[in-house]
């Protein structure tokens, strides 16, 4: 993940932007705008 590719972006920016999501095979997460990531929870159970 890049974290500071999401935290860095100036085009990345808005009133209701909550960052950017990356799916892995096991696992959900959240790299919110300041570059902090956040696991949301399992793929196959989030995504069925």
């Amino acid at each position: 993940m890049d974290k500071r590719g999401v935290r860095d972006d100036p085009n990345l920016r808005g009133d209701f932007y909550v960052g950017e999501f990356v799916i892995s095979q096991a696992t959900i997460y959240l790299i919110n705008p300041y570059g902090q990531v956040r696991e949301i929870g399992d793929t196959e159970f989030l995504l069925s």
